[in-house]
């Protein structure tokens, strides 16, 4: 996180978990941390790899942004997603 520029309590919001939970997996060894490893990557625009290997390998061909809204887009329904794309159609 620190090599992000990023601070631990706003990973835990954009996770939507207490900050005590990031506690548990930095100094307890829980590893509940594993269900939200896309997450994270995308929050600290990095990879698997990284977070569990330490190889610097960042994914650049994407802005947080863009990764938010990919992530956003799978949660949808497949109606809810048919109408962003006919929207998506209308706007280009």
């Amino acid at each position: 996180i620190r090599k992000r520029r990023k601070k631990e309590i706003d990973l835990a919001g954009y996770l939507g978990i207490p900050t005590g939970s990031m506690a548990k997996w930095k100094y307890y060894g829980s590893t509940s941390y594993l269900r939200y490893v896309e997450e994270i990557c995308i929050f600290l625009n990095t990879t698997p790899n990284y977070l569990f290997l330490g190889h610097e390998e960042t994914v650049e061909s994407l802005s947080f942004e863009e990764k938010d809204i990919i992530r956003m887009y799978r949660d949808l329904d497949e109606g809810r997603k048919n109408c962003i794309k006919e929207t998506l159609r209308y706007l280009t």
